[in-house]
């Protein structure tokens, strides 16, 4: 759940990020592209956040607990 959840914040924060620096954070003189870059390619990196959501959910459909109680087991 953790991968997934700070895969989906992963591109809200980079957005944010080059929002915020504006144009500037594209040019290579700023690191700002280059650390956007790898965000990029650790949050596909061992599965994306679509490919975790499903696997959870097929788990959590599959176990006869609550969610709750499926939460707190993980």
């Amino acid at each position: 759940m953790a991968k997934s959840r700070t895969s989906e914040a992963a591109a809200l924060v980079a957005a944010i990020a080059h929002a915020l620096h504006g144009a500037i954070g594209v040019t290579e003189e700023y690191d700002l592209q280059l650390l956007t870059r790898r965000l990029h390619e650790w949050r596909v990196a061992h599965g994306s956040e679509a490919h975790w959501n499903l696997l959870i959910g097929h788990d959590v459909l599959a176990s006869d607990m609550s969610l709750v109680d499926f939460v707190r087991s993980v």
